[in-house]
């Protein structure tokens, strides 16, 4: 009996996927349950087990291909089965694929007439200082007779040939997947959303420096070394708790207020960002999300995240100061309302009690709806961020600030 390998519905946002790698050949036996192919989808990398045992009998889907949900993947049964349906599907697909030949074109008349060539006196001063072929020229005056704007038509097509050739393509990537998902996302987030940003600059010194007397103690004692970005993440669901207005999305025409704190962390990859989420952020403390980020961060780089770890944000962090950034302006991850940019940690003169010190400082962009956010309050929220960073002894001391909650 013949069973069919389809393409699963993994999610709601799902119509398609690409398969990536088959890990059983046609003619291999299989067993039911057994990983028989990867594919990647829209958020996540993911493998099919085989719905019953049998031999592969046939692969519908090669490697690179973008099959819809429910599309046939392959076929599994036993030897003598009859495949003539999914051959005349295979047949189908490969025709629907193929260039079709087409007819050569038919030569462009001109204005040549036994040896002899029509032209405008005009027309023909300026194909030669040109140094065109004549032959070649097609004519659109009386009876086929070249002129000036000929000429000038046939020159203006030679350049963009010409310029064209030296555009040579490197490589053709199929935009699927992640790469999709990002586009995508990105666009719907840019047409709809009238997106506002607010920048402002902490003095993240304090934090340079305890990091440095202090990170071989939190390394004995907690077993980890917070970074800059764990800070970040600590100080924005504090404020986020302050600010509930901010962790919400416009959803069917109403603004939703989530109870819960959960902040995604964008993590690049080599195709785009994978935003894994910390769940509950404000009810750990920066030690746990430290461990969580980790964790995640892993994760996503290994491929072995699962969908439910990229699911649910309220809030999106993202960080390109690791890249040497100084400053960015983010798009919103829709539904959220609201976006944090982190850029570079620079040692930066500043005026202090009028006085100038060198000082190390980050830049942060806070982009957002419009729709729901309104200026002052932005502002205001990404003050307490400010705040939080500069003064951020207590988010250190055991069982403060954002909790203690270690999973």
């Amino acid at each position: 009996m013949i069973a069919e390998l389809k393409m699963p519905r993994l999610d709601e946002d799902m119509v398609e996927g690409t398969v990536t790698r088959w890990l059983k050949k046609e003619g291999e036996r299989v067993q039911k349950g057994e990983a028989l192919i990867e594919i990647e989808t829209q958020k996540v990398n993911f493998q099919i087990e085989a719905p019953a045992s049998g031999t592969l009998l046939m692969i519908l889907a090669r490697e690179g291909d973008l099959v819809p949900i429910n599309g046939i993947l392959g076929v599994i049964g036993e030897p003598g089965e009859d495949l003539s349906p999914y051959r005349l599907l295979a047949e189908k697909k490969e025709k629907g694929s193929d260039v079709q030949d087409l007819p050569a074109p038919r030569p462009h008349p001109t204005a040549e007439k036994k040896g002899r060539i029509f032209i405008s006196p005009v027309a023909r001063k300026l194909a030669e200082e040109m140094g065109l072929d004549l032959s070649q020229i097609r004519g659109t005056g009386p009876e086929g007779r070249i002129t000036k704007e000929d000429v000038l038509a046939f020159q203006s097509a030679g350049e963009e040939k010409t310029s064209k050739a030296r555009r040579q393509i490197l490589e053709v990537l199929p935009l699927s997947g992640i790469r999709k998902t990002i586009a995508d996302r990105m666009t719907e987030s840019w047409r709809q959303a009238p997106r506002a940003e607010n920048y402002l600059s902490a003095d993240v010194s304090r934090f340079v420096e305890m990091r440095s007397l202090l990170g071989k103690e939190w390394e004995d004692r907690q077993g980890i070394q917070p970074t800059f970005n764990d800070l970040v993440v600590a100080v924005t669901a504090r404020a986020l708790r302050a600010f509930p207005r901010v962790n919400s999305s416009l959803q069917d025409g109403r603004i939703e207020i989530y109870k819960e704190i959960h902040i995604s962390i964008a993590v690049a990859l080599e195709d785009g960002l994978i935003a894994p989420v910390v769940r509950e952020a404000d009810q750990k403390n920066i030690f746990a999300i430290a461990r969580e980020t980790r964790r995640l961060t892993e994760l996503v780089r290994r491929g072995m995240h699962t969908l439910d770890a990229l699911s649910g944000s309220t809030f999106t962090i993202t960080n390109l100061g690791r890249f040497g950034v100084e400053f960015f302006v983010p798009i919103l991850n829709p539904p959220e309302s609201a976006i944090l940019a982190v850029g570079a940690i620079e040692k930066r003169p500043v005026v202090i009690q009028e006085a100038i010190a060198i000082r190390s400082m980050v830049r942060l962009c806070l982009a957002y709806d419009h729709r729901v956010l309104d200026g002052a309050l932005a502002a205001r929220f990404l003050l307490q961020i400010k705040k939080g960073l500069e003064n951020c002894e207590g988010f250190f001391s055991s069982g403060s600030e954002g909790g203690s909650k270690e999973g």
